[in-house]
């Protein structure tokens, strides 16, 4: 991603208009483009990614780089961000919170303890059988191998009503970030 227009640019234009509150949602996997990481990063480097302990194939385990806190720092320490908050008479503000099942509201239940186990022991067979590319996921009520190829290769449609509901839910987020 590009520090700049993805996430600073969003958060100056949203405060222009007339936004007081944001969420950024950041995968463990994120990170910057190159020329991002070298332009705009003031807390990392290209040596910083390149220093990270590798895979089985070779690729850096991003997850240890806690992409979330670095953005807390990297907004954090830009002046401009608060200017434009300020106008707006808003105090900026930046932390990382990982929400874990509290996103699904709540602690986990004997089923999620349940379904973990269930996926960590076909995930464990795969590796057993060297059935690298596939992963596991939960159909009906079946632990089943899915094809993360034909996954990224099929098209999944989200349902009209579906489309309708996420559609009246953002217009009261954002109804409601405007108060």
């Amino acid at each position: 991603f590009d520090l700049e227009r993805d996430v600073v640019d969003v958060l100056k234009n949203r405060s222009r208009a007339g936004y007081k509150y944001h969420m950024i949602a950041c995968s463990e996997g994120a990170y910057p483009d190159e020329n991002s990481l070298k332009n705009h990063f003031k807390t990392i480097s290209q040596e910083t990614i390149d220093k990270l302990p590798k895979d089985t194939f070779g690729n850096p385990l991003l997850p240890l780089l806690n992409m979330s806190q670095i953005l807390v720092k990297e907004l954090t320490l830009r002046e401009d961000l608060k200017e434009e908050f300020k106008k707006k008479g808003v105090d900026f503000g930046c932390r990382s919170v990982v929400l874990g099942h509290t996103m699904r509201a709540g602690t986990p239940t004997s089923f999620d303890r349940i379904l973990g186990l269930r996926f960590g022991l076909a995930a464990m067979k795969l590796v057993i059988n060297e059935e690298f590319g596939d992963m596991v996921s939960l159909q009906g009520n079946q632990i089943k191998k899915f094809s993360l190829e034909e996954g990224a290769k099929k098209k999944y449609i989200v349902s009209e009503n579906d489309k309708m509901e996420l559609r009246d839910l953002l217009v009261k987020v954002r109804y409601l970030s405007k108060q």
